[in-house]
């Protein structure tokens, strides 16, 4: 039911994953995978302190706080100086004055005063802020989500591949104890070709498998930065390992959606700064001047003040307010988007859990049972001549499918409720102590 699906998970897409997972390349150390895919806590711990994509949220919240703190601060003063009134060429009046007789001096510090623009820009970098620490807080979510998908697909292979490895063993059994009543003939070729076909077809899948299993070890190897060791876990831990209840509205409160709305919100913010760049910035000026051309009558010790002010004529901030406006449409749109999607999403997977459930229930209480039993009557007749070897056959075969198919059935309970908590956001957390 789910194994096509999961090939194509592991062989393909997986394999992107696994590069964007271990940059830092696996370490020799082996991690039981039991307390981690039953504990969230956890797993979150582990992943926070070894994971590269992790160490790169920070890194962006970091930045972040870094453009918050330079938001808050003053543009810096000019300084500026000038050396004047130096003539060209000898003639000067009074005459045969040198120009250390004529030089002016000026010194002067300025400073630009912004006019309605200090609240927008610091604002938007504090929603910024909030916003990474958002993102972050979803990283470790997907993180978590994908660790977790990992560990499940390595446990789920490894049981498959065990359970027909157990039903191959029996094959062969079967196989030894009727080649000695083929060698006397108390059974015919054809039925003697019929277990060896048995055989056959448990040993292609068992290989098949053996490939798959590699492939979702290396994943799970890769997202933990460790070598998966499932001691302690049995086809069980597949419906147990996770609580499928999650809080009521809790898809309103997801970490992408809240960093979306804060992007939404820093940039009407810088829209409004944008709007503001029509207000004219004021320089202000105290200039100090020193003479030394007092035979002219100039007075040897001066100050002055000024101030200036750009006419906004052609750029008043109309073009970057434009742009602003579309990105704060663009993240409202999307966090719009993303909350459908969740809603969706955690409609399909409850649904869906409540049919796995019934499924496997089933299964335990009925199928199961009465395929054992089928078996064991079919194993008591054939030895007493009442039954085919063709009976036998399919009794063995139906027993199988229903394992398998419970398997199938605890692991798709088990990838349902891992995506209900990524679709609810339960598993996104701050990824360090934040201020509130």
């Amino acid at each position: 039911m789910l194994r096509l699906p999961l090939a194509a998970l592991l062989v393909g897409g997986a394999w992107t994953r696994v590069a964007e997972a271990s940059p830092r390349g696996l370490t020799s150390r082996s991690v039981v995978v039991a307390p981690l895919l039953r504990e969230p806590e956890k797993l979150r711990s582990w992943l926070l302190t070894r994971s590269p994509v992790l160490d790169a949220a920070r890194a962006r919240v970091a930045s972040a706080q870094a453009e918050q703190q330079q938001s808050r601060l003053w543009d810096n003063p000019v300084l500026d100086a000038a050396l004047g009134n130096l003539a060209l060429g000898s003639h000067t009046e009074p005459r045969g004055l040198t120009w250390q007789q004529t030089a002016t001096v000026d010194l002067g510090l300025s400073q630009t005063v912004e006019l309605g623009k200090r609240g927008p820009r610091q604002r938007a970098a504090t929603l910024r802020l909030r916003a990474a620490r958002a993102q972050a807080r979803d990283q470790l979510a997907e993180r978590v989500f994908l660790a977790r998908e990992s560990m499940g697909a390595l446990l789920y292979l490894t049981l498959r591949r065990h359970l027909l490895e157990e039903s191959l063993e029996d094959a062969r059994e079967v196989a030894r104890l009727e080649a000695k009543r083929h060698e006397q003939q108390e059974l015919s070729g054809v039925d003697y070709d019929r277990v060896l076909l048995e055989v056959v077809g448990l040993e292609q899948q068992v290989e098949a498998l053996g490939s798959e299993v590699a492939a979702a070890r290396a994943s799970c190897d890769a997202f933990l930065l460790a070598s998966c060791d499932l001691v302690g876990l049995d086809e069980h831990s597949l419906d147990t390992a996770l609580p499928a209840a999650v809080p009521d509205g809790a898809e309103e409160r997801r970490a992408d959606v809240a960093a979306l709305r804060l992007e939404a919100a820093a940039a009407r913010e810088e829209q409004t700064l944008a709007r503001r760049r029509a207000i004219p910035d004021v320089s202000l000026r105290v200039g100090y001047t020193h003479s030394h051309f007092q035979s002219s009558g100039d007075n040897p010790n001066v100050f002055s003040f000024g101030v200036a002010m750009p006419i906004t004529l052609f750029d008043h901030g109309q073009a970057a307010a434009a742009q602003a406006s579309a990105r704060a449409a663009e993240a409202k749109a999307s966090a719009e988007a993303s909350l459908r999607g969740a809603r969706v999403a955690l409609s399909l997977a409850r649904a869906r859990l409540q049919a796995v459930r019934h499924n496997i229930q089933t299964i335990e209480q009925r199928s199961l049972p009465l395929a054992e039993s089928v078996l064991t009557a079919s194993e008591t007749a054939f030895h007493r001549g009442g039954a085919s070897l063709t009976d036998l056959l399919l009794a063995r075969r139906a027993k199988l499918q229903l394992r398998l198919e419970l398997l199938d059935s605890r692991h798709a309970l088990f990838v349902l409720t891992n995506e209900l908590r990524r679709a609810a956001g339960v598993d996104a957390v701050a990824l360090d102590q934040e201020p509130s």
